[in-house]
Parts: C-alpha cells; sequence; structure tokens
C-alpha cells in the first residue's frame, strides 16, 4: 500500500506542476475493482475551477461513482488501511485545507464527512479505530478527531495528543 501512496503522490505532483497538461487522470487499485479519478480544468467567467469525476470499474459496473466541481486543488487520496474502506481526499483551499472521507464499496462512493483544517488532516487506523485528525479548528492550537463507528463519525473525545489540545466541542 505504502507503494502505491508514494506513487500517487508523484503523479499528483507532477500533475500539479504541469500547468500545460489540463487534465489529470490516475487510477486506484481496489480488491476487485479500480477507482479511476478524472480531474479536468476548466474556466468560466475568468474562473478557475476543476471538474472531479471518479468512475468505478470491474466487480462495480463502471458507473461513475462521484462527481462534482470545486475551486480548489486536489493534494492528496489517502486510504485507512488496506481494505481500502475510507478514502480521505484532502484540497487545498487557499489557507486551509478542505478533506473529504468517503465510504468506498461495489456500489460507489459515499462521502461521510467534510471538515476544514489550517494543517493537513490525517486519518489514521489505531487497532481498528479509524479517525481523522484536524487542525486548530476553531481556535489555534486545537485538534479535532471523528472517530468512525462503521455507520457514520462522531466527534472523538480526549484531552490531550501531543502538543495539541482538544477543541472545544461545536454544537451544530
Amino acid at each position: 500500500m505504502t507503494r502505491w501512496l508514494l506513487l500517487l503522490l508523484l503523479l499528483l505532483s507532477c500533475a500539479c506542476a504541469a500547468s500545460s497538461q489540463p487534465t489529470h487522470r490516475f487510477t486506484i487499485p481496489l480488491t476487485d475493482s479500480e477507482l479511476l479519478f478524472d480531474v479536468a480544468q476548466s474556466q468560466r467567467d475568468g474562473v478557475n475551477f476543476r471538474s472531479v469525476s471518479v468512475r468505478c470499474t470491474g466487480r462495480c459496473d463502471d458507473f461513475v461513482a462521484y462527481a462534482g466541481e470545486t475551486l480548489d486543488h486536489l493534494l492528496s487520496v489517502q486510504f485507512e488501511s488496506d481494505n481500502r474502506e475510507l478514502m480521505l481526499v484532502t484540497w487545498v483551499t487557499g489557507s486551509a485545507y478542505r478533506a473529504q472521507v468517503f465510504s468506498v464499496s461495489g456500489r460507489g462512493l459515499k462521502q461521510e464527512l467534510e471538515i476544514g483544517s489550517r494543517a493537513p488532516p490525517l486519518m489514521v487506523n489505531l487497532a481498528g479505530e479509524v479517525l481523522v485528525l484536524s487542525f486548530d479548528v476553531p481556535q489555534a492550537g486545537c485538534l479535532r478527531a471523528m472517530k468512525w463507528n462503521g455507520k457514520g463519525f462522531a466527534e472523538a473525545e480526549f484531552a490531550a495528543f501531543g502538543p495539541y489540545r482538544a477543541c472545544p466541542q461545536v454544537e451544530e
């Protein structure tokens, strides 16, 4: 898996550096299928944006698993483990980062979480517990941890993680 992540990051860094190439495509293999990413740059009314589509091929019968437009720049795609059930997609939004977490299945991608962060967000798998960590939300020096429960994400409770303290709970 590390080999694939390194290859993906290399491809993304090359794709982002090559402004003469308007469309970026890459493939992520899954157990019985593949996710084909297509990020096309366009301009409308003087504004640059990216159209993103993810097509699932193989056992998932070749369908569009995700499609959307964004002003942000794709930074990375990460899976929580080799079984690839959760995928973290990180976008650069200017002075911050936007993270989307998708559950991956033969039926496609389902967005489970969208969260902002002042530093690149992380997805970690600690003994089977998947956490998404975002930084500086809503104030400097704090860490927000969202825990996957198999059906969705919920705020994880903790006091501190290294030099970071837990962010105050945000009521929605």
